[in-house]
């Protein structure tokens, strides 16, 4: 594969993670007032988080470009980060725009589930870049339960 797709995907992992940042309204009056875990005490170092890992699954993609192997396989891997991509832009949109717990706490599920998804079936062919999804796995997977958390403490005071 040649090495401008992979620059199309870096510029593309830019793109996102800005739109991402535009989308997303954590400093509404509605957000600042949803009750939250005790332990979710990191907020601040969110975008920090983010931004590690648009860079680390940007490179994971770019390398599952640049790399031999399975042509259907590798196919299915960058689409599902595709999915993975636009769901995660649909998260910020449906969480703090939308205000839709519900409808957060399906596509955060649905988030760590195609990262999941991708991350196997890397593991045989692009182990290196399987690796740089791991922490996207974790904290998605984190994120998710967070979000079902936040849903499950404001329930009665949203209806």
């Amino acid at each position: 594969m040649n090495r401008s797709g992979s620059f199309i995907i870096g510029l593309l992992g830019l793109a996102l993670f800005g739109l991402n940042r535009a989308v997303a309204n954590y400093s509404s009056r509605w957000y600042r007032s949803l009750l939250k875990p005790r332990w979710v005490t990191f907020e601040r170092l969110i975008p920090f988080i983010w931004a590690f890992i648009y860079v680390a699954t940007t490179a994971s993609a770019a390398l599952t470009w640049l790399s031999p192997g399975p042509r259907r396989t590798k196919a299915s891997v960058l689409s599902l980060l595709g999915v993975n991509a636009l769901l995660n832009t649909a998260y910020s949109i449906i969480f703090t725009r939308r205000q839709d717990l519900p409808g957060a706490v399906v596509d955060a599920a649905a988030i760590a589930g195609t990262i999941g998804a991708a991350t196997a079936a890397q593991w045989a062919s692009w182990r290196p870049a399987a690796l740089l999804n791991l922490p996207y796995l974790l904290w998605s997977s984190l994120a998710a339960y967070i979000t079902w958390r936040i849903y499950q403490l404001n329930r009665g005071r949203l209806e």
